[in-house]
């Protein structure tokens, strides 16, 4: 499986908390998000589709529809 991830943006009122946020990852990569305060789980969430976003383009390659990325 292999995730890409692309301009991802999220905001609270006018708090801009995610700004263009790009990841991608490949089988058996390890990712790691740090930070204080970075908006780690706002992003996570987003991913999760538990908060709703503005913008993002997530791609999600499994065996299944593998076409050669």
């Amino acid at each position: 499986t292999m995730i890409d991830i692309d301009q991802d943006y999220k905001s609270f009122g006018k708090l801009d908390v995610l700004q263009g946020v790009n990841m991608s990852g490949s089988t058996g990569e390890v990712i790691s998000l740090i930070g204080s305060g970075s908006g780690k789980s706002t992003f996570l969430m987003c991913i999760m589709r538990m908060l709703s976003d503005k913008g993002m383009t997530m791609i999600l390659v499994t065996h299944e529809n593998y076409r050669g990325y």
